[in-house]
């Protein structure tokens, strides 16, 4: 049967359709005012209702399709009613349930996405951001990298919604370093570790500097060592710090025979012994205050063969042991040596003053108080009378042993309590109470003084604070030395 409506009457309301429609070239999915049955409601409905109308068509399942105002009859009305459906589904939009978030870094959230008109195909959402190193996005899933503000996009066909994300840095109550303290020789390397409180992964942003880059660098935690001396690394966060001190040990060679410096960072400490501590002598006391400025001073002894590598020759009772301390040294012996050693090299090496050494010895800046050089405990840090001497001459541990094969001080330093007594540059004098800097010692005096105790002595001549007096030519197979350098770039 032909319908009285002539095909022409519908041309504007078709062009005005395709102008109206800002998104028809997303098809919305939509069953109702499905006439040609594709399962999509778009222009080509249009056509296929109007085809029918003027009996273009004869298709009664499209025919009861097309009767999209359900009314039993398919007529003008139905156009006009698709038509507006058509339009009001091309009105597409989409939400985000947030519009603005904070997160902290390493946490995550779900964004909700609604597309109006209602649709099934959220897997056709695209999903994006900003910058991925603040934060990334995975079908919804926000993740907080690091700390800074971006935006997250949800688009769908041509229309989309942004959330701003916001990162923000886990915050912390503490911070410290496994190491305060760490010894490099030039070149080396050494990475420091934060410890966070509480414990967080990637959640904060390190700071890091060097208070000296002539001595040392530092990148990430990463420290070079650049020359000798001491300089701090410091890691700051959110308002937070932490230190380790680093020091570079100065190397020295004579004659293919090489030995290091410690460098010392100078400070105030207590000279003596405290009036109760078992085992001291009057001539410990009483304590006074001792400033100093940086020094260094031998990680070791002085050993055999660095002595022969200077003065052609060895003396003492247990020489052809090359790592052995040199021992029957006098006071006047080692300042010939001395003298010797600077004209090789060209530096200004000498005795250590008493403070020096004792400063040393406690453990400088690093000190934890201990009795004898690194331990309130003498047997895991000196070679001394009971393992030592009482064995016997006829057992292989009897005198001195190798330098450094027993735990070093706080410094790093090894042997300041036992093996063998060191000689400093100081002639004897009994202490005061006076508060002292740099002090070297009376002008003149009878005796030298000696530190540390040797592998012949008990443990209380072993102590940081023992001292004992003897003649500048006193020499027996428990006397030795170790060198000083005033200066550190010297």
């Amino acid at each position: 049967m032909k319908s009285i409506f002539d095909r022409s009457v519908f041309v504007s309301l078709f062009m005005f359709l395709l102008v109206s429609m800002s998104a028809v070239a997303g098809e919305v999915k939509y069953l109702p005012g499905d006439v040609n049955g594709d399962q999509e409601v778009n222009v080509s409905d249009v056509g296929d209702l109007v085809d029918l109308l003027l009996g273009n068509i004869d298709d009664s399942s499209m025919r009861e399709r097309a009767d999209v105002d359900g009314d039993g009859e398919v007529t003008i009305t139905d156009v006009s009613d698709l038509i507006e459906l058509i339009v009001s589904q091309s009105q597409l939009t989409i939400e985000l349930n947030e519009e603005s978030v904070e997160l902290e870094v390493g946490q995550s959230l779900k964004l909700v996405v609604t597309i109006t008109p209602m649709s099934d195909s959220d897997q056709d959402v695209i999903w994006s951001s900003t910058d991925e190193t603040v934060a990334v996005v995975e079908n919804g899933v926000v993740t907080a990298v690091s700390p800074g503000e971006c935006e997250v996009i949800a688009q769908y066909l041509d229309v989309m919604a942004m959330c701003h994300i916001k990162v923000r840095e886990v915050p912390i109550e503490s911070l410290s370093l496994v190491k305060d303290y760490v010894v490099l020789e030039v070149g080396d390397h050494s990475e420091l570790t934060v410890v966070l409180n509480p414990v967080v992964s990637g959640g904060v942003t390190l700071s890091w500097e060097s208070t000296d880059e002539t001595v040392a660098t530092v990148a990430n935690g990463e420290v070079t060592a650049v020359a000798p001396g001491v300089c701090d690394v410091i890691v700051r966060c959110q308002g937070k710090e932490a230190t380790c001190e680093i020091a570079v040990l100065k190397t020295v060679s004579v004659n293919d025979v090489s030995f290091s410096m410690m460098p010392v960072r100078g400070g105030t400490f207590m000279m003596g012994a405290p009036l109760n501590q078992t085992g001291s002598n009057v001539n410990e006391k009483p304590q006074h205050p001792v400033s100093l400025s940086d020094y260094m001073i031998g990680v070791t002894e002085v050993t055999q063969e660095l002595w022969h590598a200077v003065m052609g020759h060895t003396p003492g009772h247990f020489k052809g042991h090359p790592k052995r301390p040199v021992e029957n040294v006098s006071w006047t012996d080692c300042e010939a040596f001395i003298k010797a050693l600077n004209e090789l090299t060209g530096l200004n090496f000498s005795l250590p003053t008493e403070a020096q050494w004792e400063y040393a010895a406690k453990g400088g800046d690093q000190s934890k108080g201990y009795l004898c050089a690194g331990s309130d405990s003498i047997k895991p840090v000196a070679w001394y009378y009971t393992n030592s001497s009482a064995v016997g001459e006829d057992h292989p541990d009897y005198g001195t042993h190798d330098v450094a094969t027993k735990k070093p001080n706080e410094l790093q330093i090894y042997d300041m309590s036992g093996n063998v007594n060191e000689w400093c540059s100081d002639w004897y004098s009994a202490y005061t109470e006076d508060a002292q800097t740099n002090p070297t010692g009376p002008a003149i005096g009878n005796y030298k003084v000696f530190r540390g105790g040797s592998w012949n002595d008990k443990a209380k001549s072993c102590r940081v604070c023992f001292r004992y007096p003897q003649a500048v030519t006193f020499k027996n197979d428990q006397q030795g030395l170790r060198l000083a350098l005033y200066s550190i770039n010297k």
